[in-house]
Parts: C-alpha cells; structure tokens; sequence
C-alpha cells in the first residue's frame, strides 16, 4: 500500500481550505493507498476528517527566539546564498529584499522542524508528499525530497500562491530555485499554469490542469431568485483591501439612491481587519437610505454559506476582488443556480461566461458593479441565467469527477 502526505497550511485546524472537505471524501474511498494530513500550522479543535485519513499532530514553538536560531541556521544553507544571488539578477537586492528572502527563509525552517518531527514518527519514506499550496512550506517538502525521504513530490498552485503580485516587493522567494524539485504541479486553469511556467521560469515542467470542484446538490427549482422588490446580493471574502469591498458597498448604496421603490441587501460573509471601519460606513449609508441593508455574518463555516446559497432567495453572489485563481465560491453559487458577478482577474473568466453571470472589468467602477447587479435582476425573471449558471458548472466543476481523476493521477505516480 502506498503512502501519500497530503501536506496543507492548516487543515484540519483553523477555519480555511474548505475544499479539502469534498476531496478528501474521494481520498477516502481510495483502498490501496495510505493518505496522512500533515498540517503546517496546528491551533485550536481539528474539523473531523473521513474514516481512514490520518492526521499528523504537531505544534512548532514559534517566537522571536526561535525563528532568530531559524534565521541562524538558513544562513548555513546553500539556498539562501542562491536566492541572494537571483534577487541582484533580478535586480531587487535591496534592505527589503534581504528582509523578504529572510522571513521565507524562516517560514521553511518551520517548515523542515515539522517534517522532519514527521520523519521521526513516519521513520519510512513516503512515496509521495502532495503539497495543497505553493508557499514555503512545500519548499520545505523539496528538501525533505533532496535527502531522499520522498521519491515523488506534486503540488497544487491556486492563486495567493501564483501571482507574484500578491507578494511584497512583487517578489516570491525560492520558487524558480525549487520548481524543477516538483514531478508535478497542478493549475486550476490554463491562465494560472501559462502565467507560472513563464513567470517563474518553469516552461519544462510538468504543468497540468486540475480545476477544484463543487458538489452538485438536488435542487426542487434550478432558479434563484429574491423576494418580490428586493435585490438581494451575496459575497464571500476576507475583510482586506485585495478584496476591494469597498466598491461593493459603494455599488449597492448607488443601486439604492437609485432605485428608491426596490429594497437592497447586502450580505457578506467573512472576516479581516476592515471589516470594523466598513460596518461603520454600511450603518452610516443605511441610515441615510431606508431601502438598504447590509449584513455582516462574519467568518463562517461552509455549512452556514451553503445554507444561504441553497434558500436561492439572491439575485446573485458577487466577487470583486482585485486578484483571484479560480474561486470555489463562484462555483458553488452556480451549482445552485445562482447567477455571479465578478472581474475578468486571475482565471475567473474560465469559469461563467455573458449566459451565466456578467464579466467585469479588471478595475470596475463602481457603476459598472451596480448596473451588473441590475442586468441580472431583470434578466433571470424567467430563470433562463440560473439554469445556465448550474449547467455550465456540471459539465467542468463536479467535484466528483474531477477530484476522482486527480486522485487517481496522484497514486499512479506514486506507484512508479
């Protein structure tokens, strides 16, 4: 039997990687082959896993002393000296790129304290570590590879882990050093796996495409749609800038200073550091406009979130981020047949298209936002958006189509 280490940022703690859930569920089913989570971070209650998954325990003494003696101890490997050197070809050898290579530097030597407290259990070497995400940690993995205790390492890449953008001073440390270590590295979409193999100069790696996926649930009506004289709007973020959630609450209180006889909802599910300054604004907005809304749920589980989605009582969901990969919650808003809104960033314009959701701009405005809204409240009254939103996702994003072939892909590599 095979052993594959499913290594994540936190599942099964903590409240992220949600759409672990579903996949796992497959693992699961999988009879010869042995799947080991091992989580980068362990704080607070783990979430239940399926019967046959094993979880790997282990919480790392992080502070200042410790990842000072970490700092110490990169400056004893060759990589370090390597990354050094391609940050002056790349011509950020400055105080912050010292700073930036650094602070990776200490997240893999986190990262190799928790594997190898793994080696020390699992004293056998495994036959494939599968790293959810492309961040320090799975460099970590790469090391554990170099030293001979995996024959197989494969990665996902979404989109925090992709665009170099998303990274201080546009700049993500080790990746071009440790990309030929990976056998494997999966994309949720085309654009994502074009952008990394010429970004990160990676044109000869094994480059594949594995969309995420959403469960398909029974549904007594595909069409969504909210309350008589509402327009009803559904987001889920963090609570940050990249999120751009400011726009959102400008684009709903411009539809309701301009549709005074129709009652706007906001509801938003999700937490961060605005999230205080903008429930200030939503209240301040409400009280000068009696037909608005807005509705702070907070950070919630998934289940609470498809609660929502299943009521079908919206007249869409609505990204309006800056950056994206290909977001789960797009989907799993059109397996309900909800139709979305969102900007053409990252791979989200792979996954609806003008049948099924609108398409914005990278940068909208605020407008752009409001009259999208509008365009799909009165053009899914006959349900025609909703039935095309669940349509197109079946036939790309089932989840158990999809996660069944990644799953099957990954234990054949590990048995050769």
């Amino acid at each position: 039997m095979r052993t594959i280490v499913l290594y994540t940022n936190s599942y099964p703690f903590l409240h992220g990687e949600t759409y672990l859930e579903r996949e796992l569920e497959v693992w699961a089913e999988q009879g010869n082959c042995r799947l080991v989570l091992l989580p980068f971070e362990c704080m607070g209650p783990a979430r239940a896993v399926p019967e046959g998954v094993e979880v790997f325990r282990y919480k790392r003494r992080d502070n200042v002393v410790a990842d000072f003696y970490r700092a110490c101890k990169a400056l004893c490997r060759p990589f370090i000296y390597q990354e050094f050197k391609a940050l002056k070809q790349r011509g950020k050898l400055s105080l912050k790129g010292i700073v930036r290579v650094f602070l990776s530097a200490i997240k893999v030597e986190r990262s190799l304290v928790t594997v190898r407290k793994f080696q020390q259990q699992y004293s056998e070497p495994v036959d494939l570590i599968y790293c959810y995400w492309n961040f320090p940690y799975s460099f970590a993995a790469a090391l554990a590879k170099r030293q001979g205790y995996c024959a197989k390492l494969v990665a996902r890449v979404h989109g925090g882990d992709l665009y170099e953008s998303r990274f201080a001073i546009n700049y993500s440390p080790f990746k071009r050093q440790f990309v030929h270590d990976f056998d494997r590295l999966y994309f949720l979409a085309a654009g994502g796996r074009d952008y990394y193999q010429q970004q990160y100069d990676a044109a000869a790696v094994d480059a594949r495409l594995s969309p995420l996926g959403v469960g398909m649930p029974s549904l007594a009506s595909t069409q969504a749609k909210a309350p008589d004289d509402v327009i009803r709007v559904f987001t889920v973020a963090n609570v940050i800038h990249l999120k751009r959630l400011d726009k959102m609450l400008e684009a709903v209180v411009h539809l309701a200073a301009t549709k005074p006889d129709c009652r706007i909802e906001w509801i938003h599910a999700g937490d961060g550091p605005l999230r205080k300054q903008l429930m200030g604004q939503a209240s301040a907005k409400a009280r000068e406009l009696q037909n608005l809304k807005v509705t702070w749920l907070g950070q919630v589980e998934n289940q609470k979130i498809h609660s929502i989605l299943a009521a079908q009582e919206l007249t869409c969901v609505v990204n309006t981020s800056e950056s994206e990969g290909m977001p789960v919650s797009l989907m799993e808003a059109m397996a309900y047949g909800i139709p979305v809104v969102a900007p053409d960033v990252g791979s989200i314009g792979e996954i609806f298209d003008q049948q099924s959701g609108v398409l914005l701009a990278k940068e909208p405005t605020v407008e752009s936002i409001a009259d999208a809204i509008l365009y799909i409240e009165q053009n899914n009254q006959d349900g025609a958006m909703s039935l095309e939103a669940r349509a197109q996702v079946a036939e790309r994003f089932d989840a158990t189509n999809n996660y069944r072939k990644f799953v099957q892909e990954l234990i054949a590599l590990a048995e050769h």
